[in-house]
């Protein structure tokens, strides 16, 4: 899907709900205990339900353009694997790859890695291994991205196998 289907299917979700918000309150009390009107309702809500789905199912897997990275050698290599770390958390400068992995780090722990491949899965595995290699950095890389630690501990549920 390109970028402008996708905004164009966004900004049409928006009108829908704007439309809803705006109908919803001009509603009175009288008219929603009317069985018809109850039905109208009930099919509004089904056809928004089908609408939402349609749109969260056709968000595309994240590009494969750094998928021929070797993940393993980045961290093996202390030097490289603390240049990534210090571009994540914004104490360094970034890498190409590391900077695309920077900006798309946020979607990927709210959607729980919905959109990820195979490979990004094992990016996100070794990510984890931070935790146990340098607990002074994984602390700075939850502070940044995930402050309430609500994300993290599920998206490493999510990809542990």
């Amino acid at each position: 899907m390109t970028l402008r289907r996708s905004i164009s299917l966004k900004v049409l979700r928006l009108k829908l709900v704007e439309q809803f918000d705006y109908f919803l309150p001009t509603i009175s009390t009288h008219w929603l205990c009317n069985h018809e009107s109850m039905q109208f309702i009930s099919v509004f809500c089904v056809i928004f339900a089908i609408f939402e789905f349609a749109i969260g199912s056709v968000e595309e897997p994240y590009p494969d353009l750094y998928d021929q990275v070797d993940v393993d050698a980045i961290f093996k290599s202390e030097r490289l694997l603390n240049q990534y770390i210090q571009c994540i958390i914004d104490e360094g400068p970034c890498t190409a790859d590391a900077r695309s992995f920077k900006q798309i780090l946020p979607d990927i722990l709210v959607t729980q890695c919905a959109r990820c491949n195979d490979f990004h899965k094992k990016i996100a595995r070794n990510v984890f291994q931070i935790k146990e290699k340098k607990p002074d950095l994984w602390v700075k890389i939850q502070r940044k991205y995930d402050p309430g630690n609500i994300y993290l501990p599920k998206l490493e549920e999510v990809v542990k196998y």
